[in-house]
C-alpha cells in the first residue's frame, strides 16, 4: 500500500457513509451522521474505516516550564513553586456563573504567595458554596495580601466557616485572636445606638447599650466597678460613713436633744460633721433635713437654714486668721471687717441712661441722662464711665451734682467703635450706677461731594447714590471688577471737622472720623487715621493703579456727610479710592484676592434678628465677629438709614 502524501486533515459531515469522488482524498476524515461515528476515506469504492477512540488520555500530574515544576494533585490541590499572578482588568469565569472566581481545592504555593488581583468585579448571583476556600500560603500562613482590594458588588454567602487571622487596611489591621479577642485599630461607630448583648447559659439576655442620645443604658442589676471590684459612679469609688450619737431625753420625756457626729472617708479623703439635734417626741417635726447631702467636703442642703439665734459663717485662712460673716437676729449682715448691712438698707440715688447721639466733632458723642436721689444724702460727684476708652478718659465727669435730666458730651472716641457706657453718682452712702448701655457713635462717613464711581464708567455724589444705582466694586472672591446696588444707605448728618487724606498721585479723600480705606501691606481695609494705616501705606484707585498715602491731617470746617455699603462686595471706589467697612475683611487678602480658609460656615437661625438683606448682603455666614456685635452694629445702620426701597430689577 503506497504512503499517503502529507497534508492536513479535514472533518466533514456527510448524509451517506460514501464521499462523492471529485471532491474526496484518500485519507480524509469525516462524520457519519447515520453511525454517528468518525471514519477514514479510502477511495471509491473502498468501505470507509472506523476511527476507534481508546479512554482519554491521562491527564499530566505536572506542568514544567524550563526548571519549575507546579504539580496537580489527584485531590485538587495545585501546588506552585512561584507565585500565581492573574491578568489584570480581566472578567474571571467559570462553570459557576459570570464573573465568580473559586478554587475548589487547595491553593498551595512553596514560596511567599504574591498575588496580584487588580480591579476584579465578583458578581455573586446567587451562587452556594465557599468562595476563595482554603487559600494556603505553605510559606507564609500569617497573613495573605491582595493589592489592591478585591470590589464585590454584592453579598457573598460563605456557607463554611471563613477562617482569618487578620484583615488589613492600609496601615490599620484588624486582628482575630485564637482566643476569641478582636482587636481594632481604631473607634466603634455607629449612626444609631450601640448595643453590646451577653446571653449567658440560662439564655438570659445581658444588654450593655450605648444610646446616641448620649447614655449608657446597663443590663437590669448591673454597676460599673473600678479595679478593685469597688462601684464608681460620677467619680466616687468607696464611701464609709460612722455616726455617733449624744442624744438625750428631758426629765419629763417629752423631748429630745443633743449632737449626731458623723465621720465619712469619700475616696479615702476622711471628714467630719455635726448636727445640732432636738424633737418633740409627742407630735411635731423632726429639725433635721434628710435630703442633705455631703461629698468631697460640699454640704448641698435641698432646703433652709435656720436659727433661733446668729448665723456665722467662719473661714480660717493658711495663717488662722479667722474670716466671720455674720447674719444677726437683729437683721445685720456683719462683715469679717466688722462694717454691716442695717436691715433697713441704704437708699442711694438712681441713675438711667437715655440715649445718646453722635457729637458734631470727630470722636464725640453726647449722652443723654437722668440722676433721681430717694436718699437726701448730698450727692458730691456726677460723671459718665467708659472703661473701654483709655485710663484718662475713662469716667468724665459731667462738671455739676444737679440731679433730673441733662446731657454729656464724651470725647476721645473712635467713630464706628461700640462702647458700652454707664452713669454713676457719689455720695456719703455709697455709688451709684446706671446700667450699661451701648453708646450710639455712627461717625463712618463721607463728606458730601464725594464722588462714587458707577459701573458704566460715570460718577455720581455720594448724597444723591439710591438704592438703584450700579456701582462699581472689587470683587474678592475671583479678583475682578464687578457692579453693585447699595445695601445701606445713610442718612446726611453735620460735623464741624473732617480728616484730609492725601495720595501719590494727587487724588484728595476727605472722611469724618474713620473710614476704612484698602491697605495692601495689612491685607486688609483700615483706619486711616490710627497706627494700623501709617503714612506709606498702599492702597488701589478704580484704574487699578497701586497709589501710596503720603498725608493725612484734620481740617475745621463745618460739613455734611453721608455713607453707603454694598450690597455682597461692601466695597466702592470714593474720589477713585476703594474703600469699604469692617465686614469686608472676612479673609485675609493677598492679591487683591480673599485668602479663603475651610471655616465652618454659620447659618440663618443664628441671625433671626437681623434681616434677609444684611445677612445675605454682609455675608454674615462667614463671619466671625460675635452676634452681640453684629446684631449691634446692623440695629445701628438700620437708626441711621435713608428709606430703604428695593432695587428695580
Amino acid at each position: 500500500m503506497s504512503q499517503l502524501p502529507t497534508r492536513s486533515l479535514r472533518l466533514r459531515s456527510y448524509a451517506t457513509t460514501d464521499l462523492d469522488r471529485l471532491t474526496g482524498e484518500k485519507g480524509e476524515i469525516f462524520y457519519d451522521s447515520q453511525t454517528r461515528t468518525l471514519k477514514i476515506y479510502n477511495g471509491p469504492g473502498v468501505a470507509a474505516s472506523t476511527v476507534n477512540i481508546s479512554a482519554a488520555p491521562t491527564p499530566p500530574a505536572q506542568l514544567v516550564n524550563g526548571q519549575q515544576t507546579a504539580t496537580l494533585g489527584t485531590t485538587g490541590n495545585l501546588t506552585l513553586v512561584g507565585d500565581l499572578v492573574l491578568a489584570v482588568n480581566k472578567d474571571v469565569k467559570n462553570s459557576l456563573g459570570q464573573g465568580i472566581f473559586a478554587l475548589l481545592g487547595n491553593y498551595v504555593t512553596g514560596a511567599s504567595l504574591g498575588s496580584t488581583l487588580n480591579s476584579y468585579v465578583l458578581q455573586n448571583t446567587g451562587v452556594t458554596g465557599n468562595i476563595f476556600t482554603n487559600l494556603i500560603d505553605s510559606a507564609d500562613s500569617s497573613a495573605i495580601t491582595v493589592t489592591p482590594a478585591v470590589i464585590f458588588s454584592s453579598d457573598i454567602t460563605v456557607e463554611n466557616d471563613l477562617v482569618a487571622k487578620n484583615i488589613v487596611n492600609g496601615g490599620q489591621r484588624w486582628q482575630f485572636g485564637t482566643d476569641g479577642a478582636l482587636t481594632i485599630p481604631g473607634d466603634i461607630r455607629s449612626e444609631g445606638d450601640i448595643n453590646i448583648e451577653i446571653n449567658l447559659t440560662d439564655s438570659t439576655l445581658r444588654r450593655w447599650q450605648f444610646g446616641e442620645d448620649g447614655n449608657l443604658t446597663l443590663p437590669p442589676g448591673g454597676t460599673i466597678l473600678n479595679s478593685s471590684g469597688q462601684p464608681y459612679v460620677n467619680g466616687v469609688t468607696s464611701i464609709s460613713s460612722s455616726v455617733s450619737t449624744g442624744i438625750y431625753t428631758d426629765a419629763s420625756g417629752d423631748y429630745q436633744y443633743g449632737t449626731l457626729d458623723y465621720s465619712y472617708a469619700v475616696n479615702g479623703n476622711a471628714g467630719q460633721f455635726s448636727i445640732e439635734y432636738s424633737r418633740p417626741l409627742v407630735g411635731g417635726n423632726v429639725d433635721i433635713n434628710v435630703g442633705n447631702t455631703i461629698v468631697n467636703g460640699d454640704l448641698t442642703l435641698s432646703g433652709d437654714i435656720k436659727s433661733n439665734g446668729n448665723i456665722n459663717i467662719d473661714i480660717n485662712l493658711s495663717d488662722s486668721t479667722l474670716r466671720r460673716w455674720q447674719f444677726g437676729e437683729d437683721g445685720n449682715l456683719t462683715f469679717p471687717d466688722g462694717t454691716n448691712q442695717s436691715s433697713a438698707g441704704v437708699a442711694l440715688p438712681v441713675c438711667v441712661i437715655n440715649s445718646s447721639t453722635t457729637g458734631s466733632n470727630i470722636g464725640e458723642v453726647s449722652v443723654n441722662f437722668t440722676v433721681t436721689n430717694p436718699s437726701g444724702a448730698a450727692i458730691t460727684a456726677i460723671g459718665i464711665y467708659v472703661p473701654s476708652v483709655n485710663t484718662s478718659n475713662a469716667a468724665q465727669d459731667v462738671g455739676n451734682t444737679n440731679t433730673g435730666t441733662q446731657a454729656k458730651t464724651l470725647t476721645a472716641l473712635t467713630g464706628n467703635t461700640r462702647y458700652w457706657a454707664q452713669v454713676y453718682a457719689v455720695t456719703a452712702n455709697g455709688t451709684a450706677y446706671s446700667a450699661p448701655n451701648y453708646l450710639s457713635v455712627t461717625s463712618i462717613c463721607l463728606l458730601a461731594g464725594t464722588m462714587i464711581a458707577l459701573a458704566d464708567g460715570t460718577y455720581k455724589a455720594i448724597e444723591d447714590i439710591t438704592y438703584t444705582d450700579r456701582m462699581l466694586s472689587w470683587d474678592f472672591d475671583r479678583g475682578c471688577y464687578a457692579e453693585t446696588t447699595a445695601l445701606w444707605i445713610k442718612q446726611a448728618e453735620t460735623g464741624s471737622q473732617y480728616n484730609l487724606l492725601t495720595f501719590s498721585d494727587g487724588t484728595t479723600l476727605r472722611t469724618f472720623d474713620q473710614h476704612r480705606i484698602f491697605n495692601k501691606q495689612a491685607g486688609a481695609f483700615t483706619y486711616p487715621m490710627t497706627a494700623a494705616t501709617p503714612i506709606g501705606t498702599i492702597t488701589v484707585n478704580e484704574h487699578g493703579d497701586e497709589i501710596t498715602l503720603i498725608g493725612k491731617q484734620v481740617v475745621v470746617d463745618t460739613i455734611e456727610y453721608y455713607n453707603v455699603i454694598t450690597d455682597h462686595h461692601m466695597n466702592l471706589f470714593s474720589d477713585t479710592i476703594l474703600t469699604s467697612c469692617r465686614f469686608n475683611n472676612i479673609y485675609p487678602i493677598l492679591d487683591m484676592k480673599f485668602v479663603k480658609d475651610s471655616r465652618m460656615l454659620r447659618t440663618r437661625d443664628e441671625f433671626e434678628n437681623i434681616p434677609d438683606r444684611f445677612f445675605y448682603g454682609l455675608r454674615l455666614a462667614e463671619q466671625t465677629y460675635e452676634l452681640d456685635m453684629i446684631e449691634w452694629y446692623v440695629t445701628r445702620l438700620l437708626s441711621v438709614e435713608q428709606s430703604f426701597e428695593l432695587a428695580a430689577v
